[in-house]
């Protein structure tokens, strides 16, 4: 199991970044940065490897903002532009629809009815 220690949430909505970070938190992850579109998402990732510091988990929703515009395969843009650069980091994608990407380390349904903490434990623990 890797070290997991800095985490980015490239997530828009407040209500579900708050679901997101408890649920990360009862895992035991307390470094949670948040970006709300793709550019920036990117952009906090591409800083953080020149620093030395580089991001150990990428939490994305698959609907956000790219290049100001409201788009449903955000994310998918950008595990395809974390691919086009070069930059490897595991993804876990937390949506309210199911994804099967082979690329990610897992997907979170995103459902009140659900247990965000026991959901996210189970793909935390493979990475």
């Amino acid at each position: 199991m890797a070290k997991i220690k800095r985490i980015i949430n490239i997530e828009d909505s407040m209500g579900k970044h708050w679901d997101i970070m408890r649920a990360l938190k009862w895992n035991g992850y307390r470094e949670l940065d948040q970006a709300t579109t793709a550019e920036e998402g990117l952009s906090m990732i591409e800083k953080a490897i020149e620093e030395g510091n580089p991001y150990d988990l990428l939490v994305t929703d698959m609907h956000f903002s790219v290049n100001g515009e409201d788009n449903v395969k955000a994310g998918m843009y950008v595990i395809e532009e974390l691919k086009r650069r070069n930059i490897q980091i595991p993804v876990i994608v937390c949506s309210s629809l199911r994804y099967n990407i082979p690329e990610i380390a897992g997907c979170v349904f995103y459902n009140k009815s659900r247990d965000l903490n026991w959901d996210f434990k189970e793909i935390l623990e493979k990475i």
